[in-house]
């Protein structure tokens, strides 16, 4: 069977790695600390050319937390779905993607306000919609809001 460019590519930098097939794309399990390094290859690699992110947003599955990444080649008309998922619900972090797409900093400000997602080199990393004296992050399923008593 023969690979597609964006699997060399990823292979390249983390040989360990098995993509999950879904109906009109691949999605990738990758580990937080290579994500900047994988993207940067798939957007700069003149075979795959991820020049777009289409979407990049937090979930709670599982009681952990993660990232998902939807990447678009406008080039070659590829998506691709990257998902990190963290282990440690406490104090999660992995480096900004503002860098590789400037669409990523409001994204990240979102994910960062309702989940607590810590990003590395972002530049203006603060709170997006909630007042900055508010504690907690409500979409994570373990907030407890005491006032309007959501429960998740």
């Amino acid at each position: 069977m023969e690979l597609s460019s964006t699997e060399i590519v990823i292979r390249g930098i983390l040989p360990q790695l098995t993509d999950q097939k879904a109906w009109i794309s691949t999605e990738w399990m990758i580990p937080a600390d290579s994500a900047l390094l994988v993207m940067t290859a798939l957007r700069n690699n003149p075979t795959t050319q991820y020049n777009m992110l289409v979407c990049e947003l937090g979930v709670d599955i599982d009681s952990k937390l993660g990232i998902v990444y939807h990447l678009r080649s406008t080039v070659y008309q590829l998506d691709c779905f990257l998902r990190v998922v963290f282990e440690e619900r406490n104090n999660p972090t992995i480096d900004s993607v503002t860098e590789l797409w400037a669409g990523a900093e409001f994204m990240e400000r979102e994910i960062f306000d309702l989940y607590g997602i810590q990003f590395t080199n972002h530049p203006n990393l603060k709170r997006l919609f909630l007042e900055d004296d508010f504690v907690g992050f409500p979409l994570r399923k373990d907030f407890a809001d005491s006032i309007n008593m959501i429960q998740l």
